[in-house]
């Protein structure tokens, strides 16, 4: 007799005792239907096991971010939740390959990248200010400025001057391209057009600078809705500005500034364990409380809090913590009342005596 063994264990995994129904006995009569029902067996098993894992994923993952950094257990790493190569992007779009983006247009420019400056508690300039990385935060705030190449003669493109003003107006798209092995992940875009003030009236800028402000998630393709935080791992960012150039085909030249290696470091939520009384409106962010203590011994007289931390962008995070700080503040707003208004919160950085980088929060009574 001729036995059709995949459409009796089809019946037998969807259907109930279907085992007998191609002339067998029971899995305890048979020994062909035992073994059929030993396999449909495994196999319902190992669809309740894969069906438990999908309903239980939105449960799990929460944990896993917050454990391993934004990335998934199992088989799941940063890869996996980066956007992949995508063949003939376009130069600097989502999933296209660094080879690719390269100047185009008939100027020479020149393009740098650092990041926007921070200050300490006497308004000096941090000595770091132009380091990217490493960094915790998913978040940045960068410098991009254009200037013509050494030895160039070049303008700087599609630059316009009031002529009864100090107001000078340039038409570039300043840019941040992030790249993981190879393959653009993010992209960090200004708006269109970039003003600031000159000395006098109808004088020419030499460079143009421009802040580039966004969060570091990956950026959309067709097969990949993009918005995830980038985890952490290893990048390059590239400066890039777009200028009308009516040499090129489409009329836009691009110039590509060195790229600079960044590494982001695992994510880590905000501080718990600080001392009763500590003001509840002022979230204090992850790393190694140091101490807390009052300002001089009273909960009414205010709180001194010192967190070791991570990274460059310490008071950067510290800031953006607050969130009822002024966003475009950035990490020169280094002091603001609670929504209470009553406290006054500044936010410094500093480095203990043996090495290591600290946040210190300074919250005095209005």
């Amino acid at each position: 007799m001729t036995i059709d063994l995949a459409r009796t264990l089809h019946d037998a995994v969807d259907g109930t005792g279907a085992t007998f129904l191609l002339g067998h006995g029971r899995p305890d009569q048979d020994a062909v239907a035992e073994t059929v029902g030993h396999l449909a067996t495994r196999i319902r098993t190992r669809r309740a096991v894969r069906a438990g894992t999908r309903a239980g994923v939105g449960l799990v993952a929460v944990g896993a971010i917050a454990a391993f950094g934004g990335q998934l257990v199992g088989r799941r790493g940063a890869d996996d939740l980066l956007p992949a190569a995508v063949p003939g992007a376009a130069p600097g779009t989502c999933g296209s390959s660094v080879a690719d983006l390269v100047p185009t247009g008939g100027t020479d420019l020149s393009v740098e990248l650092s990041r926007s400056a921070a200050y300490d508690e006497s308004g000096k300039r941090a000595a770091d200010a132009g380091v990217l990385g490493p960094r915790v935060g998913r978040d940045l705030a960068a410098i991009v400025k254009v200037s013509p190449s050494l030895g160039s003669a070049a303008d700087l493109p599609g630059v316009s001057v009031d002529a009864g003003s100090t107001v000078y107006q340039s038409v570039i798209r300043p840019s941040v391209v992030v790249i993981h092995q190879g393959t653009v992940v993010a992209a960090l875009v200004q708006a269109s057009s970039v003003e600031s003030r000159v000395q006098a009236p109808r004088q020419k800028p030499t460079a143009l600078m421009a802040q580039v402000a966004a969060q570091l998630v990956t950026c959309a393709t067709n097969r990949d809705p993009g918005g995830v935080a980038l985890p952490a791992g290893s990048y390059e960012f590239y400066p890039v500005v777009e200028y009308p150039d009516f040499t090129t085909t489409d009329g836009i030249g691009r110039a590509v500034g060195a790229a600079i290696p960044v590494t982001l470091l695992p994510e880590v939520p905000p501080l718990v364990g600080l001392p009763a009384g500590f003001p509840t409106d002022v979230t204090v962010i992850g790393g190694r409380l140091i101490e807390a203590t009052h300002l001089d011994g009273t909960t009414a007289s205010g709180w001194t809090a010192t967190v070791a931390v991570d990274g460059v962008d310490g008071v950067t995070r510290a800031v953006a913590a607050l969130g009822y700080w002024p966003a475009s503040a950035g990490s020169t707003q280094l002091e603001a009342p609670t929504p209470d208004g009553r406290w006054q919160v500044r936010v410094t950085d500093g480095v203990t005596s043996d090495g290591v980088a600290t946040v210190v929060y300074r919250i005095s009574p209005n």
